[in-house]
């Protein structure tokens, strides 16, 4: 990557915020937000494009992003064949996605078909010839796709009964079902004791090093594909978890996609088989940091506005905040013990190293959440916190608060400035961040809360303070304070309350919540003369 231009993977990069955690398995994993710097800026400027061109525009995005995400792995399966009856993949087929794979599967893979495709029904002679048909193209025979579907339709038929007699293989099928991994995952697979596998996690290539083949390098990334960015054909529990850009019962993922497309709701990529199941991945970042990782071009229009305000809360997401460490680790101690007490038989068969280890493991998954970070860098990341990369500086002011302040004029928070005086004698004045936007100097008149936010913050007078930057007389400190001007324009950044978006749909109380909202952040004001309208 050094021998290309800066400019990013994507283009030239007008901003980027990103955050740094782990995976599962304790590999790096990072959220990033990336604004381009030829990008629309908002959803009027989409709309003006769309009616200046047309259709064209949509090509166009499109074809950006087939050039930055890509869901095919780089070696051809025309070149493969199948390791038992030697047919050629050549003529590979998709696979019908079964209607079950698109219902709620309660927790992890519990609920999912036993095997694919499902269920066990009567054919009838046309349905018969024409499942045979299917089968054969994968299989290569009519004999052997006969005997393919009567191996599929026995062991669904004795999935009900765990102690009747099947076939070892109808066995190993319905094992696989059940299990809460897939069948890559699981600790006696075959990419785990894979010794080339195993060496490309630990030390992955560099797209621009000569010294690997292109032929090798496509390996390295369809391996590194395979075990990273599948996702498996049935659900999992993370994929109805409640999201704004997905409705209840909907996988928030949106598999299984079909085709390229792009509309004003977003870009949706295209899956060729046999990788109808591969989430989108770019080359030169699945070989530089082997992790898992999702790419998702979100361009204006209004239909995408709940999308993109869901990835900048995701990839903005504080961690959880933990009042003692201590007693979370000894309840995860406790715990660990109760579970050996239980599991006696099994416990005595295991070495003592073994037990430590897990109980270890036990503490640090308890420490914080697992979903942010587990494994060898937890007690690193309780220590030091989330690594943050950002192009800017961020400065945050709470929207609830200060509505409470300019509309109901109840509690409200507020900073407790400490003054010393000239005798050493200290003194405390209670000022809000309304006070500095209300009291501003009147040259900044035109400035609303937003724009104030990016541009100044409040700063201590010195007897050199030029007057045009001092605030009123009727700010609390007025005497000892002034605004200041940051040299580069910071990054808003509203907390306490969700962006003012409504539709026809919305209830009266929430349109009156969020005009409120809007009117505060976006228009200048000084005070509000009707706090109830």
């Amino acid at each position: 990557m050094k021998a290309k231009p800066f400019d990013g993977l994507f283009g030239p990069v007008l901003a980027y915020i990103g955050m740094v955690e782990t995976q599962g398995g304790g590999t790096l994993h990072a959220h990033f937000l990336v604004w381009l710097a030829d990008a629309l800026p908002n959803s009027e400027a989409f709309d003006r494009a769309v009616a200046a061109h047309g259709d064209q525009y949509y090509r166009d995005v499109e074809v950006f992003t087939n050039s930055v995400v890509t869901t095919s792995m780089p070696l051809s399966v025309a070149d493969s064949s199948c390791g038992f009856c030697g047919h050629s993949y050549a003529d590979l087929q998709e696979l019908p996605i079964p209607p079950e794979a698109n219902e709620y599967t309660k927790k992890q893979h519990g609920g999912r078909p036993a095997a694919r495709p499902p269920p066990l029904r009567l054919y009838t002679s046309v349905e018969l010839e024409d499942a045979v048909q299917l089968e054969a193209r994968h299989i290569g025979g009519v004999r052997a796709a006969k005997a393919a579907i009567y191996r599929r339709d026995l062991c669904l038929s004795t999935r009900e009964h765990e102690g009747a007699d099947c076939d070892e293989y109808g066995e190993y099928l319905r094992g696989l079902s059940r299990t809460r991994f897939r069948v890559e995952h699981r600790e006696d697979d075959a990419f785990r004791q894979d010794h080339v596998a195993r060496a490309l996690m630990t030390l992955p290539p560099s797209p621009d090093d000569a010294r690997w083949p292109a032929r090798c390098i496509a390996f390295a990334v369809s391996m590194l594909v395979f075990m990273l960015n599948l996702h498996w054909w049935s659900h999992a529990g993370s994929c109805f978890t409640k999201s704004s850009a997905a409705a209840s019962g909907q996988c928030r993922y949106n598999f299984p996609w079909a085709r390229t497309s792009c509309s004003s709701d977003g870009i949706t990529l295209g899956r060729r088989a046999p990788f109808e199941f591969v989430n989108g991945f770019n080359t030169d970042i699945m070989l530089a940091f082997k992790s898992n990782h999702d790419i998702q071009v979100m361009i204006g229009g209004l239909g995408a506005l709940l999308r993109i305000f869901y990835a900048t809360k995701y990839v903005t997401k504080m961690q959880e905040h933990i009042d003692s460490i201590t007693a979370v680790a000894l309840a995860a101690f406790q715990s660990r013990q109760l579970r050996e007490a239980r599991d006696e038989e099994s416990v005595a068969n295991t070495d003592r190293a073994t037990i430590g280890r897990r109980r270890v493991a036990s503490l640090l998954y308890a420490i914080t959440n697992r979903c942010e970070i587990v494994g060898p860098l937890a007690a690193h990341h309780v220590q030091r916190g989330s690594c943050a990369f950002m192009s800017t500086s961020c400065s945050t002011f709470h929207l609830r608060a200060i509505l409470h302040e300019l509309i109901d004029q109840v509690v409200y928070s507020w900073d407790l400035v400490e003054l010393r005086g000239c005798d050493s004698s200290l003194t405390f004045r209670a000022a809000s961040f309304l006070d500095d936007y209300s009291y501003r100097p009147p040259g900044l008149n035109y400035l609303n809360l937003y724009e104030y936010v990016a541009r100044h913050f409040r700063r201590k007078r010195t007897p050199t303070t030029s007057e045009c930057v001092l605030f009123q007389p009727e700010h609390p400190l007025f005497d000892t304070h002034c605004v200041g001007n940051h040299i580069h324009e910071v990054v808003p950044v509203v907390s306490g309350i969700r962006m003012p978006l409504v539709n026809d749909e919305s209830p009266h109380e929430l349109v009156v919540k969020r005009s409120q909202c809007a009117l505060v952040l976006l228009k200048p004001f000084r005070a509000c003369r009707r706090p109830n309208e």
